[in-house]
């Protein structure tokens, strides 16, 4: 079932494609959606994470017993990544030399690349050893399949029970990093960036900053994360 936003998005393409049917190819002598509104469409839920939150899920991945679900929810709370895009993440896209991640495949259909802290990069490394692997899914399935990981709402669930964090989601990881951000003082365009977010704005104004612009803010991020841990 597809929601409002995605109605409205459908919308607007079919009202385009009928405008250039129009116009350039005279296919057509009217648009029909003109007349068609919007669907309202919601503001969205961004439950933002106190501390006391935060330290909870962090002193409960010390003590998980998957590592895998560990390392999925580090990278997460590092680079506010969707779900998918930490579990479907390949050796080949991660760049220990300039500690960077590629997400190929991101919700809005270009590829994303995000850095990552040293620290995140030395548990990868020990995790890859571990799983002898060189190439194919760091999360797989089981050992030595080629197909990801992609089970994790199930362990999600009783993850937050055990702790205490009912209701809480994992996309709501991605709010808490924004948030974080923000309250840092990092610029809006640069947490946009990080996040991999998309609009016309950030595309054409901010295109021209790189990676290496956020590596600092993520190392400032992940500093906070050990500093609440510690608490």
């Amino acid at each position: 079932v597809r929601g409002p936003a995605t109605a409205n998005r459908y919308m607007a393409l079919l009202r385009h494609l009928y405008s250039v049917a129009i116009r350039e190819w005279g296919l057509v002598d009217s648009n029909p959606l003109v007349k068609v509104r919007a669907l309202k469409e919601s503001n969205g839920r961004a439950r933002i994470l106190t501390d006391a939150e935060l330290k909870l899920i962090l002193g409960g991945l010390e003590i998980a017993e998957r590592e895998d679900f560990r390392l999925i929810v580090k990278i997460a709370l590092l680079t506010g990544c969707r779900r998918s895009n930490a579990e479907k993440l390949h050796w080949e896209h991660i760049d220990f030399k300039n500690q960077t991640v590629l997400f190929p495949d991101t919700k809005n259909n270009r590829p994303h690349v995000a850095p990552i802290t040293a620290e995140m990069c030395t548990e990868l490394k020990s995790y890859q050893v571990k799983m002898c692997a060189v190439a194919g899914p760091v999360f797989p399935s089981k050992a030595g399949s080629q197909n990801p990981y992609t089970d994790i709402k199930q362990v999600w669930r009783k993850f937050i029970k055990q702790h205490g964090l009912d209701g809480l989601r994992f996309h709501d990881l991605r709010h808490a990093v924004a948030s974080y951000l923000v309250q840092q003082q990092v610029p809006l365009y640069s947490v946009g960036k990080l996040l991999g977010h998309r609009s016309l704005q950030s595309t054409q104004r901010y295109a021209h900053l790189g990676v290496s612009d956020m590596a600092a803010f993520v190392e400032q991020l992940g500093d906070r994360l050990k500093m609440i841990n510690r608490q």
